[in-house]
């Protein structure tokens, strides 16, 4: 069943969110389990909603696309929730 991953971003600014996030879209729209992205600020930082068909394919596109991307010493403080239910509909 699919997951919720939460990061909340200690210092980062909507700036450096955006710069993260316009760089990775073509290899969220191409990474296996994708569901869906969503982002807001939260009191000094930002925060970030993915969902993940898995825990495992969401953790193989962090480490290997969004870690390098990451200012230096911007720490992700991430939980992970499996979900009962996952969909999304056309817009």
């Amino acid at each position: 069943m699919a997951i919720a991953m939460r990061a909340e971003v200690a210092g980062q600014t909507k700036d450096g969110y955006q710069e993260v996030v316009d760089s990775l879209r073509p290899l969220y729209s191409a990474a296996p389990g994708f569901i869906a992205h969503m982002s807001h600020p939260i009191d000094g930082g930002w925060c970030v909603v993915d969902v993940w068909e898995s825990r495992d394919q969401f953790e193989a596109f962090f480490s290997q696309h969004v870690v390098r991307k990451l200012q230096p010493g911007l720490r992700p403080k991430i939980s992970v929730q499996q979900l009962h239910d996952a969909f999304t509909t056309a817009a």
